[in-house]
């Protein structure tokens, strides 16, 4: 068998991460309010009777979701019905500067890590749209990792500094999901405010070999715990059985990483990193490219802000 058509089974049977369950924190950090930001004191587990718990139910049924059905590949849709949950634009985009270095710490406060307490997973993702959703991988959100178990309850931890834990943790609904593609939307309870502003798609303009940096959080061990910047080279692309385009890489993609943000050297946001594949020699780091992402996110009312 030629070894795409091993990477192309792969992807099918969804196998392109690690299935292991990670250690996670015991309980869900504190919401508290900090020079007007809603962040987090501490990770000690909320009492029954906090103001986070009061609030918001995690248990109870959580907002419908709109499934969306898949585009053939390579073809823009148009007139496409999309969410109720679609909103206006109101975020700007965070500034990348033109000819000069990445301002990656500015870069890594849009990423966000993805928990479910329920079903002891982990995730990454992206805050785009109007600041107040979050973009990630479909099977970071249901039950069993590979997209169709399930959908979990999500709470959503800020990146502060890259230094420290996921802070603010706020909880998040499901509002748009896409198995196949494997790209999903949540809506957090309330929007974090310009400490964490969206992040715009740009369409990517990669050749071979180029540099790429992915921002999230590996689930392995104790990395979970702060962000993780890894770096790697654009390495071509393959194709699914689906029809499907995926970017590769030989930047290391782990469990957990799925839904990071994946950018050019410019520190342009130009995919999604959505998982791994352990070959013989090596591993191969997957990348759904950001015009898919686009087309996803504007057939569901999540236009990447402008």
């Amino acid at each position: 068998m030629a070894a795409g058509t091993v990477v192309v089974t792969v992807l099918v049977n969804r196998q392109v991460e690690p299935l292991s369950v990670p250690t996670l924190p015991d309980a869900l950090p504190d919401i508290a309010e900090d020079d007007g930001a809603r962040r987090a004191d501490s990770l000690q587990a909320p009492s029954p009777t906090s103001d986070a718990a009061s609030s918001t139910d995690l248990g109870a049924e959580p907002e419908a979701v709109v499934p969306t059905s898949v585009d053939e590949p390579g073809v823009e849709d148009a007139g496409r019905a999309v969410t109720g949950s679609g909103s206006a634009q109101e975020a700007a985009p965070i500034p990348v500067p033109s000819g000069d270095a990445p301002d990656w710490e500015g870069l890594a406060r849009s990423v966000v890590q993805l928990w479910s307490p329920g079903c002891e997973q982990t995730g990454s993702g992206i805050i785009t749209g109007d600041g107040g959703v979050v973009l990630t991988n479909s099977h970071v959100l249901h039950e069993g990792g590979d997209g169709s178990g399930p959908i979990c309850e999500v709470n959503v931890g800020f990146t502060r500094s890259y230094a420290d834990p996921p802070a603010g943790w706020r909880p998040a609904s499901v509002v748009a999901d896409d198995p196949i593609r494997d790209l999903a939307v949540v809506r957090l309870a309330d929007a974090p405010g310009d400490v964490h502003p969206a992040l715009e798609f740009v369409l990517g303009n990669l050749s071979l070999g180029d540099e790429i940096t992915i921002l999230g959080y590996p689930a392995f061990g104790q990395s979970q715990e702060t962000l993780t910047f890894t770096s790697g080279r654009f390495s071509g692309t393959t194709t699914d059985d689906g029809g499907f385009v995926f970017h590769k890489t030989d930047a290391l993609l782990d469990a957990g990483v799925s839904g990071g943000a994946v950018f050019d050297s410019d520190g342009h946001l130009v995919g999604v990193a959505t998982g791994g594949v352990e070959g013989v020699g090596g591993h191969l780091g997957l990348v759904i490219p950001a015009s898919d992402v686009l087309q996803f996110l504007r057939r569901n009312g999540f236009d990447s802000p402008s």
